[in-house]
């Protein structure tokens, strides 16, 4: 045990300096009154990711045949879905996308990929 603590006391200690002198650097510049903050943004959305939880969200949806489900399959005439359910499944995507589809749009998706080209275009 005690190598073990012997191997990783410098290690320990220049990680100690080190949050050290980084906080009193942001103590200093909280004196100031500035504070430097970097924030990252999350990768975009990829065709591939988009088809995948597209693709998802009409598998599980109730009255679908998930064999039927591609790109191409109109909702009504190849999935089998009436109107309301194609409401229910464009707010299915609005859930799993995390955004809204205005009705004007929405009357436009009536495919899988018509699904995806408006999350990929209108992704935040």
């Amino acid at each position: 045990m005690s190598f073990i603590v012997a191997a990783f006391r410098p290690a320990a200690r220049s990680m100690a300096a080190a949050y050290m002198t980084r906080t009193g650097a942001v103590f200093a510049t909280q004196k100031t009154g500035l504070v430097s903050t970097r924030g990252y943004a999350a990768a975009g959305l990829t065709r591939e990711d988009a088809e995948k939880r597209v693709f998802h969200v009409l598998q599980n949806f109730d009255k679908v045949d998930a064999s039927k489900v591609s790109t191409g399959a109109h909702f009504i005439n190849d999935l089998g879905l009436d109107s309301l359910d194609v409401v229910e499944v464009v707010i299915a995507f609005e859930e799993e996308f995390a955004m809204k589809i205005p009705d004007a749009e929405a009357e436009k998706i009536f495919t899988a990929d018509d699904a995806i080209n408006y999350v990929l275009a209108h992704e935040s």
